[in-house]
């Protein structure tokens, strides 16, 4: 599209989407000394439109282009990948990733929260809108051809570039993004915190928005797997974008991760809605405990989340990926962590307790809870002195793990997703080696939500009857799992003693279900009930269920 067809058909265009003067043709439009007149309120008022935008809440002071990497998607389509910084209240400097294309103006996108700006020429018409690129069929084929080509753009001291990582299939026999995939492309709209793109039904793309100077965990954990290893449960990692600058916000000369690109599991399931569909089977009716649904899915879960542990911890010459021993020093520094999970949460639950949040049912069962709070304080030390120094091993795990962190594919298969790690902490601590058995925890946890939002087939039945049968199905998805993952209990990252890897389990899931208390007492108060249920069942509490 050229410049003369971006103003065939006049649009009407709100007073409120900020002008940007564009010297000469549309190209020159995507250089930083260009855009940086949409620096400060325009920039930063489009940015708290976008939902991938995690710095809201911040205090963003300002907001300015910082790097424009300017490129061509499609015949004669202009358009530009950038990097933006934003200056924080206390300080710091956060960067974003942030694309852009020249549309042709139309009612639909001179209203939209992707538009940034209207592009008025020097005759004064208004000839194209700037928008989020990632709305473009065009720049979305650039962006996957890139991993094909291996492109790479200079702008001043910075440098994006695109790598390919896998070629081909598991046989290296053909191309896995072929032209005709990439030209057909969309956009997965529930995306939050960055911006996935599905090319045909071979391969996806995250594009993450928000730039972090270091290693990616995703990134970093796909790509071992990938050429390491022989675990096939997790997408294959294609191709991978980044930016190498010398002015990286809060780092002098580092390299971000932009874009990973893997192989796509087609006609595949959200795991937690998958699970969540077994558990209404079996609240709506009287099921027989050998008849569970998901009970033995949840098995073959465990199982692979066993052999993903054991490809983590399968090599020894790689300096990140290395296991090491869990000394005395390490249960005690987790025992530590464990107690200021519970005393955290015991104080929010206090405060929610007196200010009267707690959902209608659950007054008690909140009370209880908080009067065995220094019988929780003293299993997680009694744990931290049995296990002493037979803690298994440190290594790379996957950090963030629950039911909507796994997919079930179309053969009936489970495949496992997205190793950032949790997202609200800093890169070098979701790279830390911890124990395996967190992991494990956290689905055991998961299974608990499936159980408590599962809405049953037939309601015909009492609530205690309803309330029971959610235990039930919980108890059995529960000991299906950790027997497909404790299958064989000997392994190098485990430790040594059977009890002792129970223990610190057992702590870990304490820990876990106390974060969820305090996180659901800030966050969503209708929802205590189910950590709470968790915490009386840990801790032996009379009363102790899942929300009916």
């Amino acid at each position: 599209m050229n410049d003369a067809t971006m103003t065939d058909v006049p649009v009407s265009v709100p007073v409120s989407v900020p002008v940007l003067h564009v010297p000469g043709s549309l190209d020159s439009a995507f250089t930083r000394e260009v855009l940086s007149a949409l620096d400060g309120v325009p920039l930063s008022n489009f940015l708290a439109r976008r939902r991938w935008f995690g710095s809201k809440g911040d205090g963003a002071v300002n907001a300015r282009f910082s790097a424009v990497f300017p490129l061509r998607a499609g015949d004669d389509r202009a358009a530009a990948l950038t990097r933006v910084d934003i200056e924080l209240a206390d300080g710091r400097t956060v960067a974003y990733q942030l694309p852009l294309i020249a549309a042709a103006p139309s009612a639909e996108n001179l209203n939209s929260d992707a538009t940034l700006a209207r592009m008025e020429m020097p005759n004064g018409a208004i000839d194209a809108v700037l928008v989020d690129a990632t709305t473009d069929a065009d720049f979305r084929s650039w962006l996957g051809d890139s991993f094909e080509r291996g492109s790479s753009i200079v702008s001043g001291d910075a440098r994006w570039t695109a790598e390919t990582v896998l070629g081909g299939d598991t046989d290296g026999n053909k191309t896995l993004l072929d032209t005709p995939t990439v030209t057909q492309s969309r956009v997965i709209a529930s995306e939050q915190s960055n911006t996935s793109i599905v090319y045909g039904d071979r391969a996806i793309l995250k594009l993450f928005r928000r730039l972090e100077p270091g290693e990616n965990p995703d990134v970093e954990i796909s790509r071992f797997l990938t050429t390491r290893t022989e675990f096939r449960n997790t997408p294959l990692l294609l191709g991978v974008a980044h930016i190498e600058s010398s002015d990286q916000p809060g780092n002098e000369s580092a390299s971000a991760v932009t874009a990973m690109l893997q192989s796509f599991v087609a006609g595949a399931t959200d795991a937690f809605e998958y699970a969540m569909d077994r558990a209404s089977e079996a609240i709506g009716e009287d099921v027989a405990a050998e008849s569970i649904p998901f009970a033995e899915d949840a098995y073959h879960l465990g199982a692979i989340t066993r052999e993903l542990h054991a490809a983590l911890a399968s090599v020894s010459d790689d300096p990140d990926f290395a296991p090491r021993p869990a000394g005395g020093d390490t249960v005690e520094r987790w025992s530590k962590g464990a107690a200021r999970s519970v005393n955290s949460g015991c104080d929010l639950l206090a405060r929610a307790i007196e200010v009267g949040v707690i959902p209608r049912g659950s007054e008690d069962l909140a009370r209880a809870v908080l009067a065995s709070r220094h019988e929780a304080l003293a299993r997680i030390s009694g744990i931290a002195a049995a296990v002493a120094d037979d803690a298994g091993m440190l290594m790379r795990h996957h950090g963030d793990y629950h039911l909507g962190q796994v997919l079930r594919s179309g053969d009936d298969d489970f495949v496992i997703i997205d190793f950032e790690g949790e997202p609200g902490r800093p890169i070098p601590e979701r790279r830390t080696r911890n124990s395996a058995l967190r992991d494990v925890a956290g689905m055991l946890r998961s299974f608990s939500y499936a159980a408590a939002m599962a809405l049953p087939n037939n309601e015909r039945a009492s609530a205690a009857v309803l309330k029971d049968r959610r235990m039930k199905w919980e108890h059995e998805v529960r000991s299906r799992f950790l027997a497909g993952y404790f299958a064989k209990r000997k392994a190098p990252f485990l430790p040594r003693d059977d009890a002792n890897a129970d223990r610190l389990l057992a702590m870990f899931e304490l820990e876990k279900v106390f974060y969820e208390l305090a996180y659901e007492v800030n966050n969503r108060p209708a929802w205590i009930a189910v950590p709470l249920a968790g915490a009386a069942r840990s801790l032996g509490v009379a009363g102790a269920d899942v929300m009916s």
